[in-house]
């Protein structure tokens, strides 16, 4: 108990003597610490955004011109019992022409001139996610190809795995620079702890005289190490949730209250394990430089 209250009225005298210093480090961390987070945020919405748009993945089935609208509900109707489809919609050459003039008219000059009858009736096949991993799509378009009355099939199959791999390869990019910031935060931590150990070094020297072990005398440099680093993290987390929720406010603002597209945070269970990597950045970094500058 002695030593406990030793290293920590220790820790008080270092962090009181170097008040300054202590305070720039931790500003420091935390805004190194907050390009962290925000790239996480940046993460978390885009694979959020990907899977969104695999859970509203559709085939888009183009039936036969002129195909009679009891025939264009019966295959609606068939593939709706296909094993892993979760929905089949049926849209009339009007309700295409609709959802058409909708998406795109307000581009395209004389869209809206254009007449029913150039549209065709199509069925929208919304499959399970579970199923659509598993599924052969290449094979299941031509399956369906071969149903009487249907013109066509779109998969959507490239420009989905396209997107997938864009999300894969920004987590990667993601990955690398979040671990280059925490070792540069190292490296801040590092440098800060030796420099504080320069100052004190006649005082470590007379520690040393009287038998105080390499432990000892480092115990609440790694302690104010840790301090820093996990007060930093907190300082970043507050910053990046205080950006999150303005910014979605704001799109909330432009898009409605109603609209689906929102910014989100990043879970509790990544800010836990974020905390905890940030007070072991400020343990790695005192412990190095302490170690290295008492071995002098």
């Amino acid at each position: 108990m002695e030593s406990v209250g030793y290293i920590l009225k220790k820790l008080w005298q270092n962090v009181r003597h170097d008040s300054a210093s202590s305070a720039v480090n931790v500003l420091v961390l935390t805004l190194t610490f907050f390009t962290v987070l925000v790239v996480g945020v940046g993460i978390v919405n885009v694979n959020r955004l990907t899977r969104s748009i695999e859970d509203q993945y559709q085939i888009t089935v183009y039936l036969d011109d002129g195909v009679a609208p009891a025939r264009a509900k019966a295959v609606a109707e068939g593939l709706s019992q296909v094993d892993g489809v979760r929905s089949a919609t049926l849209m009339g050459p009007e309700q295409f022409r609709e959802r058409f003039l909708a998406s795109s008219g307000a581009t395209l000059e004389g869209a809206g001139d254009v007449a029913v009858d150039v549209f065709p009736s199509v069925v929208e096949v919304n499959l399970a996610p579970d199923y659509r991993d598993r599924m052969d799509l290449t094979a299941l378009a031509s399956r369906i190809g071969r149903i009487d009355a249907v013109e066509s099939v779109e998969t959507h199959e490239g420009w989905l795995a396209r997107l997938k791999g864009l999300a894969g390869v920004l987590g990667m990019v993601a990955l690398v620079f979040g671990a280059s910031i925490l070792l540069a935060a190292v490296l801040i931590v590092a440098n800060t702890v030796k420099l504080a150990f320069i100052k004190r070094q006649p005082l470590v020297q007379v520690m040393k005289l009287f038998g105080a072990t390499q432990s000892f005398i480092e115990a609440p440099v790694v302690l104010e190490g840790f301090l820093q680093g996990l007060t930093g993290a907190v300082a970043s987390v507050i910053l990046a949730w205080g950006l999150t929720t303005l910014l979605d406010s704001r799109i909330a603002s432009i898009l409605g209250e109603s609209s689906a597209w929102h910014l989100s945070f990043v879970p509790l269970s990544w800010v836990v394990l974020f905390l905890s990597l940030c007070g072991a950045v400020g343990i790695v970094g005192a412990h190095l430089a302490s170690a290295r500058t008492l071995r002098v």
